[in-house]
């Protein structure tokens, strides 16, 4: 089963403590959720994204590189600082934290009408 998570707060916010993260799980289009739990449907983006593998407290840097590669080497556009998108390849919370497989997914600024799509990948 895919997870996403959504950051509400700016991915160095994690390193003080508290900050605002939905945990999301990708469902079927026929679920039905229990009394109580919330689904979110996640318009089309166009995206920046870059792989993780390794150390789970090291996200924040992936996050920075991705940042700085698009500033040097992006086609001018900017990024949305928040919401950031967190696709992992299984749930993160039973992964080891030194073994975490994760897609990192920063917005552009310009709405895009049509399908998700990524445009560039570190």
């Amino acid at each position: 089963m895919e997870a996403i998570g959504i950051g509400r707060d700016p991915p160095e916010a994690s390193f003080g403590g508290e900050f605002r993260y939905d945990a999301c799980v990708v469902v079927p289009d026929r679920f039905r959720p229990p009394a109580g739990v919330g689904v979110q449907l996640l318009p089309p983006l166009e995206v920046v994204a870059a792989s993780h593998d390794g150390i789970r407290d090291l996200l924040v840097c992936t996050y920075v590189r991705l940042v700085v590669e698009w500033a040097r080497q992006g086609d001018g556009r900017a990024l949305r600082r928040l919401p950031y998108y967190e696709r992992f390849r299984r749930f993160p919370h039973v992964l080891d934290p030194y073994e975490v497989h994760a897609e990192l997914h920063v917005q552009l600024e310009r709405p895009l009408l049509g399908p998700s799509r990524v445009v560039r990948g570190w």
